[in-house]
């Protein structure tokens, strides 16, 4: 949410790229935001009220409004801003890259995404099915990875969730609503030893599952109907 915001409304003039830095601040990294510029840091971590940011963005000063040539952002959009400078000011550890015209030259560099990014072309390797000392617990191999870090902490999984229950987490989990009356009617009539199943099944197939998990992506492409 915010990014998208600082990329489309303020590195015009706040950012490395900028023709002509506005006021010597750069928003386009957490280092540069927290540093500020002529008027100081731009925000004070867990304080927006005392943010300048927020004043900026709220048009709180004539001589100090952001965008500056736009119309003020919406509230909702302000409030998160809010919520980001209380929360820590969150940034990513990683930036994309830019593509610059070395990069075009080079196309589909095989060598240097390696070097980026070695982890992900590890083949992965089958591991052996740890030994738990609460047997009967584990109803498949992933429970005994999951008891043996519990066992190695001292600790024990919590009780089994009333089917209700379970059905409600696991419907959020996935498509992001409740599950529907007609779901859960289905869901206790089945017989335990296939309910699960079932209902996961049910809800993979839902266009609710893919309208939620969808929205991950164009969040990270900035999709939006203006676009």
């Amino acid at each position: 949410m915010i990014r998208p915001v600082l990329v489309e409304s303020c590195y015009e003039c706040h950012s490395a790229k900028s023709k002509r830095l506005g006021g010597n601040l750069r928003l386009d990294t957490r280092e540069s935001i927290l540093q500020g510029g002529d008027l100081g840091p731009a925000v004070v971590l867990g304080n927006p009220e005392k943010s300048l940011l927020v004043r900026a963005l709220e048009h709180a000063d004539e001589d100090l409004k952001m965008p500056k040539h736009e119309a003020q952002l919406t509230p909702a959009t302000i409030e998160s801003f809010r919520q980001w400078i209380q929360n820590g000011l969150y940034w990513p550890e990683t930036e994309s890259l830019p593509i610059t015209d070395e990069s075009k030259k080079r196309g589909f560099d095989l060598a240097h995404r390696k070097a980026r990014l070695p982890w992900i072309w590890n083949q992965p390797k089958a591991q052996a099915i740890p030994t738990v000392a609460d047997a009967n617990w584990p109803q498949n191999e992933i429970d005994h990875f999951i008891l043996a870090k519990l066992e190695d902490e001292g600790l024990k999984p919590n009780r089994s969730a009333d089917p209700a229950i379970w059905l409600r987490r696991v419907s959020l989990t996935l498509t992001g609503l409740p599950p529907s009356q007609k779901l859960l009617e289905q869901f206790i009539e089945t017989p335990s030893a296939r309910r699960h199943r079932f209902a996961v099944d049910s809800l993979l197939a839902s266009p609710r599952f893919g309208e939620r998990w969808a929205r991950h992506w164009m969040d990270l492409v900035r999709y939006a109907e203006s676009r």
